[in-house]
């Protein structure tokens, strides 16, 4: 997501910090997030954004505590964010963990709804193209905007239906 969706974003904007509101429901064991996120996972992330601050905003980068209900899996997770940004972890943002089958959806999601203000998401991503590189696979538009669509139509979200939490706008 860092890599497809943020760094397009970062090189167009040309932001002069980066601000994040840094929650950890999803980290592995919280009861909300339902997501399996590990303290190494955060580090990686907290590393990639540490990358994207330095290549375009000279290293300006806030991050906000805001969520996180599992108090051991919080402050594991913190720590580690914590401990990439003082320079005392430093993981290989190239090592990646097996993705949710889902991401490849929800990726091509984002770029079908914002492609259109940023450019460099759809060419990141590679809408339309079977087999992008890096992804596995990548879900045609028209199948996207077929599936979203039909599920807003009936008032369910399609976060629902990957069985998956998060929030996307959906227009």
């Amino acid at each position: 997501i860092v890599r497809t969706v943020l760094a397009p974003v970062c090189a167009a904007f040309k932001p002069q910090l980066i601000l994040v509101s840094a929650g950890y429901d999803t980290a592995a064991g919280d009861p909300l997030g339902s997501m399996r996120v590990t303290p190494e996972g955060f580090a990686r992330m907290t590393k990639l954004l540490m990358e994207l601050a330095a290549k375009h905003c000279g290293g300006k980068i806030v991050l906000a505590l805001e969520g996180g209900y599992d108090l051991k899996a919080l402050s594991a997770s913190v720590l580690a964010t914590v401990e990439t940004l003082m320079g005392k972890r430093t993981p290989d943002p190239s090592d990646t963990a097996v993705l949710h089958p889902a991401l490849n959806l929800i990726l091509t999601e984002v770029s079908v709804i914002h492609g259109d203000r940023w450019p460099g998401i759809t060419s990141a991503i590679g809408v339309g193209d079977v087999g992008a590189e890096g992804l596995g696979f990548a879900i045609p538009v028209e199948m996207v905007q077929r599936i979203t669509g039909d599920l807003i139509a009936t008032g369910e979200s399609p976060h629902a239906f990957l069985g998956i939490t998060g929030a996307t706008h959906f227009e």
